[in-house]
């Protein structure tokens, strides 16, 4: 008895030493409904982000008179629903975004320029860091 009595409280001796890391997991625990809906609102807005600009470079990218190489380029990354999505998240997550927004400000239009800024700010800024 005294054997067990004895392990007993040097297990209560070594829980309390990681009081710490019992706050940390519970704080963790707690806060994963927050992650998993800011996760939701992320997806939506990659979703949102991708198909506009899916829709509002379908004219470039058929377009015949504008330079073939842009073209292509835009197709790799925006041609369909699926690779423009897939771009947002790369946009959102990689940090590379002026590399995506840059050469669609310079060869397609400025006004693309309002959409990322818009993006950038709303996504990466309101969402993910706040």
């Amino acid at each position: 008895r005294l054997l067990r009595a004895t392990r007993t409280l040097r297990i209560v001796r070594v829980l309390v030493l990681f009081r710490e890391l019992r706050v940390l997991t519970t704080t963790f625990v707690a806060s994963i409904g927050s992650l998993f809906w800011s996760m939701v609102l992320l997806l939506i807005l990659n979703v949102i982000g991708g198909l506009i600009l899916c829709q509002g470079l379908h004219r470039f990218i058929v377009d015949e008179e504008v330079d073939f190489e842009m073209r292509v380029w835009i197709n790799q990354k925006y041609g369909s629903a699926f690779k423009s999505v897939y771009t947002m998240f790369e946009v959102t997550h990689s940090g590379g975004w002026p590399g995506y927004a840059r050469p669609l400000v310079e060869e397609v239009s400025p006004m693309f320029a309002v959409f990322y800024m818009t993006y950038v700010t709303i996504a990466l800024f309101a969402i993910m860091k706040i």
